[in-house]
């Protein structure tokens, strides 16, 4: 049973629990990780504490260890009337609690770290001996001077190439020169060192998932260059490991294209344009993005009028990372600026099917993100005319640019008067009616 609590989050509500004898942050009351309570900060709640989207400690005469400080400011609450405090069960992509979910969860309880399904290497297009070598290299176990030294095979772990740094898998893979040029020539843009938390298997997954077969090969090419200086003596020049990987890569693509792959366009494919609101309504477009490869998240969403004339946007990051949470957080931030923007007759379009559904049906208190659809709902109530509707991904190409602009972001929320410029050719086709080929 112990276990089984440790897949739930406690969510705040009104803010009504009691900020020291109720558990609620690290799952323990606090009054047991401090010598005393003052007397002053008996009756305090949550929300005495949360002061205008921040958290006030000055208000508290009680001392509390740092760890707990921490834990309590890695938390955001949305304070939402008349919706209580609960648990809510955190490990389901629909915020709701099922025993499926928890018998699963409970037989792997950390499914991000375990990684037991290895099959996404194994049907890379790419040779066994590459497909072999990044199993190797997740597993941080290629034989590079750092790993031999700890294993006590060589006496030294510094780079043979470069001689300036100690050769781990980084090293020798990204940032020593000989690679870093490869890199440079390759056209492929990231940054190894701000994964924000994404593990190794993660972190590979998705560059091959951004990257495809070029990513993994360029490994593999820069691996043997190594390989040559050490057992050979020999250093390659960059351009002729350029010719390998664009060599291997045009083998691939040849050796594992399925046949007849060319028509795979349907003879009358299906066109989507954005969806204009009537005279006198504006659009409001929205949407929610994950970007992998960094493991951040964000949302963005644009206003226009009938012509398709851009009016005002926004974007910004967001704290957790949840497809449904972004899509729910684009829809509440446009409302609330179509609203203080004086809009009275709206059309929303998101492309999110599922947080169309929770905002029109509603949910329990216990929904992980009952909080922002209560919120939403608590808008819609207003004295103004607003309709929510679905659109396809291909018709929101201006929300999703910004949504990506907000998953890049630091900042919370960022609202803008004009257009960047990467959204000019988007929002021309949108207000030419261009249609797009949908996937």
């Amino acid at each position: 049973m112990q276990r089984l609590t440790d897949g739930f989050t406690f969510k705040v509500g009104n803010g009504e629990t009691s900020f020291w004898y109720d558990p609620w942050i690290l799952k323990e009351k606090l009054c047991t990780v401090v010598p005393y309570v003052a007397i002053q900060d008996t009756s305090a709640r949550i929300k005495d504490v949360w002061v205008d989207g921040k958290w006030n400690f000055n208000f508290l005469y009680t001392n509390l260890p740092d760890n707990v400080v921490n834990a309590i400011t890695a938390t955001h609450p949305r304070i939402v009337q008349n919706l209580p405090d609960v648990w809510t069960w955190s490990n389901s992509s629909s915020g709701i609690y099922f025993v499926k979910d928890a018998y699963n969860w409970l037989l792997n309880p950390a499914p991000l770290n375990d990684h037991v399904n290895w099959k996404w290497i194994w049907q890379l297009n790419l040779p066994a001996n590459i497909q072999f070598f990044v199993w190797q290299l997740i597993h941080e176990s290629i034989p590079v001077r750092a790993v031999l030294q700890h294993r006590r095979v060589c006496n030294t772990d510094v780079c043979p190439r470069c001689a300036g740094a100690s050769e781990n898998i980084d090293h020798c893979l990204f940032s020593c020169p000989d690679a870093a040029r490869v890199w440079n020539l390759t056209g492929l843009v990231f940054n190894r060192n701000s994964s924000q938390g994404a593990d190794t298997f993660t972190w590979y997954k998705n560059m091959g998932k951004i990257h495809g077969s070029l990513f993994f090969i360029a490994l593999w090419v820069i691996w043997c260059g190594r390989n040559e200086i050490v057992f050979n003596n020999h250093r390659e020049i960059t351009h002729t490991s350029m010719g390998k990987i664009y060599s291997l890569l045009k083998y691939c693509e040849a050796a594992f294209m399925p046949p007849h792959s060319v028509a795979t366009t349907p003879v009358n494919p299906r066109l989507v344009s954005w969806s204009p609101p009537m005279e006198g309504t504006v659009c409001l477009n929205v949407d929610g993005s994950l970007i992998g490869a960094t493991s951040s998240a964000g949302y963005g969403g644009l206003i226009r009028d009938h012509n398709g004339v851009f009016i005002s946007g926004f974007y910004g990051a967001a704290n957790v990372r949840s497809i449904l949470f972004v899509e729910l957080m684009a829809v509440l931030h446009g409302l609330h600026i179509c609203w203080d923007s004086g809009f009275r007759r709206v059309t929303c379009y998101s492309d999110s099917l599922q947080s169309i559904n929770l905002i029109r049906d509603g949910v329990s208190a216990h929904h992980r993100f009952a909080n922002e659809v209560f919120s939403i709902r608590q808008l819609l109530a207003r004295d103004w005319e607003v309709a929510i509707k679905h659109t396809l991904r291909e018709g929101n190409a201006c929300a999703d640019a910004l949504a990506k602009m907000g998953a890049l972001s630091d900042s919370s929320l960022v609202k803008i008067s004009t257009p960047p410029s990467d959204l000019s050719m988007l929002l021309l086709a949108d207000a030419q009616g261009i249609g797009f080929i949908r996937e």
